[in-house]
């Protein structure tokens, strides 16, 4: 099967871009090629003050399956593998961080079977609603690797540290039902609404002002790292910032004028 070169974008909503994972005929797996083109695309949407939110699924009736495995099999033949995962890893790891600390609002609309770097993306958007067939696996140990694309930072942080030990160690599989109550997933949903609750999500969440978006998302970024006295000093000075936007002065205005109403 050929798949197709550029990522496809539609625009769902004012603002709201749908982003489908190319498809390589491999369960949406991820080959230098795809990766190319979906950082190439990330990287115009984030750049597009137009574009406010992006939801990111997969095709097929799958999210994304990780690193190709055919590809790795040629670069372990070729005597390049560690190339071929550096050049990979190079790729996929600035851009998941950009995200975390984008402007940009972040919808993984889990469509289906999502593993390995895969997940890796779905946990680096901002919130991930799943449809009730989606299956979460780490798959790393499955094929000799440890993991990557974030998600030993990211994953202790969602579902804690003994439950990641478990999942990974134990190599589970989680059902939408077991990720939603591990807290991997917000919300399980009808897969003929899940575009549609992934918008309506994308846009409520993306309604705040842009620099009070990025700023929040920093601050929650840098709070795991940073003891607490670090932490209100970043607080202190993003929220002396925030205060000096126009923004600020005109909600304050309109709160004392409903206040004397």
């Amino acid at each position: 099967m050929r798949w197709k070169m550029n990522p496809f974008t539609r625009e769902v909503m004012a603002g709201v871009t749908l982003f489908q994972i190319p498809s390589t005929g491999h369960s949406n797996s991820l080959t230098s090629s795809s990766m190319n083109a979906i950082i190439a695309k990330m990287e115009e949407l984030d750049a597009d003050d137009d574009v406010r939110a992006v939801i990111i699924t997969g095709q097929d009736g799958v999210f994304c399956s990780g690193a190709d495995i055919d590809a790795l099999q040629q670069a372990i033949q070729s005597g390049n593998v560690a190339e071929h995962v550096r050049s990979l890893t190079d790729r996929l790891h600035p851009m998941l961080l950009r995200m975390r600390i984008s402007s940009t609002v972040y919808v993984a609309a889990i469509n289906g079977s999502v593993a390995g770097g895969g997940l890796g993306l779905a946990l680096g958007c901002d919130l991930r609603i799943a449809v009730p067939k989606a299956k979460f696996a780490s798959a790393y140990f499955t094929i000799g690797l440890c993991p990557d694309g974030g998600s030993s930072w990211l994953l202790p942080r969602l579902i804690g540290e003994s439950a990641t030990r478990r999942f990974l160690f134990e190599e589970m599989v989680y059902t939408a039902s077991e990720a939603l109550d591990a807290g991997l997933v917000d919300e399980v949903i009808p897969p003929a609404e899940l575009i549609d609750r992934a918008a309506e999500l994308a846009t409520r969440w993306s309604s705040h002002p842009p620099h009070l978006i990025k700023s929040t998302k920093i601050l929650l970024q840098s709070s795991s790292e940073l003891d607490m006295k670090t932490q209100l000093s970043e607080e202190q000075e993003r929220i002396i910032e925030s205060s000096t936007h126009p923004y600020f002065a005109e909600r304050v205005q309109s709160f004392l004028d409903r206040r004397r109403s």
